[in-house]
Formats: C-alpha cells, sequence, structure tokens
C-alpha cells in the first residue's frame, strides 16, 4: 500500500494533480498497486490507522514551509516520525522547501528529511536550503512539467485527447469568446490582505497585466479559498470597464480547475487562452505547457523560481528533469 501525503483534501488543484500524476506512473510500473491518501484533513485516528496498513510514505508539494503557520513544519516532521517508527519506506519527491524562518522549523525540516529514504526538489532555491542543512537530494523540476507530452495531443488529435461528449461541453462554455484572451489565476493569502491593500494590489494587476479590458476575462479557480480574490477583481475590472466607457454586458469566464483532468485544463488553456496572469505556481506551469505567454506575479519564492528555470530550460528539458524523479528517485527505492 502507497501512502500519498501531502496538502491534500484542501481544494487545491495543484497538490492533487500531484498526487494524480504519482499514482498514474506507479500504476503503470506496478498494476497491482493500491494507494491511500493522508493530510491534516484527516482525523487523529485516520492518522494512525492509514501510516499502520501501509507500507510506503511519499511526501508531494511544497510541505515544509511556515509561511502560512508555524505548525506546519512541526506537523510533517510528525508524520514522518510516525512513519518512520512504523519502519515505512520514506521518500520526499520533487519537494518545494520554505520559506522556513523560524529556527525550529528548520530544525524540523531537517529531522524529518533526515528521516526519509531519499528527498528530491523541484527548484534551485529548495535545492540551495537542502545543502545549507546538510540533506542529500536529487534536483529535478516539479512533477506537472511530466504533463509536456500531452500538447502532442492537443496539437494533432481531432478530439484532443478527451471524450468528444466533454470537449463539446467546454467547447459551449467558452462559446461567447471570439477570440483567445487572457487568463487571471489569483492566490487568497488567507488573512494577509486588508480590504484596503487587496483593491490597491488587484487595481495594480489590472493596470499592469491585463493588456485589453474591452476583451472578455478567463478566471481560473486552482483553490477553493482563491473565490474572493477573483470575485474582487471582476468586481474592479468591470469598474474599469465603466470609467472607460467599455460596454458593461462584457461575458467574463469563470472555471475552477477542480472540475477538469489535466487534458480537459490544457485544452481550455490552449484553445481560448492567449497569456497566462498568476500567482498560482501550477497554473503557471499547465499555462506555459498549452502555450500560453506567461506573466507571473511573485508572491512566493517559487514563483521566482518558475520564472528562473523558464528561462534557462526549455520545455523537454523541463519534462527530463520531472521525468527524472521517478527514475533516480521513486522506481530507484521501490
Amino acid at each position: 500500500m502507497f501512502l500519498l501525503h501531502g496538502y491534500l483534501n484542501h481544494g487545491n488543484y495543484g497538490d492533487e494533480l500531484l498526487a494524480e500524476i504519482v499514482e498514474r506512473r506507479l500504476k503503470k510500473h506496478y498494476p497491482e498497486a493500491q494507494f491511500n491518501r493522508l493530510s491534516s484533513k484527516n482525523s487523529i485516528f485516520d492518522h494512525f490507522q492509514l501510516i499502520e496498513n501501509s507500507e510506503h510514505f511519499i511526501c508531494l508539494g511544497g510541505l515544509f514551509q511556515d509561511k502560512t503557520s508555524f505548525l506546519t513544519p512541526l506537523y510533517y516532521f510528525l508524520t514522518t516520525y510516525l512513519a518512520h517508527m512504523k519502519g515505512m519506506k520514506i521518500l520526499f519527491l520533487a519537494q518545494g522547501i520554505g520559506p522556513l524562518k523560524h529556527p525550529l522549523s528548520k530544525w524540523f525540516c531537517k529531522k524529518a528529511l533526515t528521516l526519509a529514504d531519499f528527498v528530491s526538489v523541484r527548484d534551485k532555491t529548495s535545492s540551495d536550503t537542502l545543502k545549507e542543512l546538510g540533506i542529500d537530494h536529487f534536483y529535478g523540476a516539479d512533477l506537472a512539467w511530466s504533463l509536456y507530452n500531452n500538447t502532442s495531443l492537443i496539437q494533432n488529435d481531432d478530439n484532443y485527447g478527451i471524450d468528444s461528449n466533454i470537449k463539446s461541453k467546454i467547447d459551449a462554455h467558452f462559446a461567447s469568446l471570439k477570440e483567445k484572451t487572457t487568463v487571471l489565476s489569483l492566490k487568497s493569502e488567507k488573512n494577509y490582505y486588508s480590504d484596503e491593500y487587496l483593491e490597491k494590489f488587484l487595481t495594480k494587476v489590472i493596470e499592469d497585466c491585463i493588456q485589453d479590458i474591452s476583451k472578455p476575462i478567463i478566471i481560473l479557480e486552482m483553490q477553493d479559498s482563491d473565490t474572493r480574490i477573483h470575485a474582487k477583481a471582476l468586481e474592479l475590472i468591470k469598474k474599469h470597464r465603466m470609467a472607460n466607457n467599455i460596454a458593461a454586458n462584457i461575458q467574463d469566464i469563470y472555471i475552477k480547475a477542480n472540475e477538469f483532468n489535466s487534458n480537459e485544463l490544457l485544452y481550455c488553456l490552449s484553445k481560448y487562452g492567449s497569456e497566462m496572469t498568476s500567482m498560482r505556481l501550477h497554473a503557471l506551469i499547465i499555462g506555459h505547457i498549452a502555450g500560453l505567454k506567461s506573466t507571473a506575479i511573485a508572491v512566493d519564492q517559487k514563483i521566482n523560481d518558475f520564472i528562473h528555470q523558464i528561462d534557462i530550460y526549455n520545455l523537454e528539458t523541463l519534462k527530463d528533469r520531472a521525468e527524472k524523479h521517478y527514475d533516480k528517485v521513486l522506481f530507484l527505492n521501490f
């Protein structure tokens, strides 16, 4: 039994996507493989039961950071320690490490990773952090880059690799668009934004990143908690249109990523998006794979690392670096 651990069941498309990618790859190599998922959404009883009933412990995503809470590194240290006490095979796969501002956060991170059989990271900042902590690791790229081969389906397959009925429903949803347009995918920062700051921030985003507000905007929600910031963005976009005497009946399009699988989302973006403006890492990655021009709003170090990687690597190289997590880490250890 493989137990996938991370920020799962929180309505975050990126983390759920990573879990699905790993499950698909393991299933391909081990057809009889079975999976469970563990996160802070589970009860304490579930934690003990799932760990007791599993043999392999695979941690995904950006776990060790204390931006959202000091308790986050502590939680992942404790779950890793429980898995270690059970004698499980422990693997931290394609991790994003940091920020770790508190000394105890770094201690929890180092202790947890020391218990692992192998560690790999997805970006240079994470690699540099682990070098400082003295943790041996492999440096690749985010696992979502392995989706790059799906673009061949979008370009060459009349059905775009998805069910024709689903494709028809997607096209109907976007029927009001006359041409490709800007995709906006923002990120709520819990209580970090006051209403005044949020309005100033979004006004700046609209003025700097949306080239033509007379065109409809596609809103892409990557996490359930982002609804508030997107609603405010749409409100301000409408105000800007009114201030510039632009028709008030423009139909912006709102889509939730969790209603699509990766092929379907790639199809949506490739066919209807022209550029991606985003604070969300996996929105930027999927948009880049789909051929959209990227405007990254760097509110996190992982966004800076995304910018760094697309500056120095092409898509083929990023895909290869993502795939090497499987060959050099995942299947080397199981």
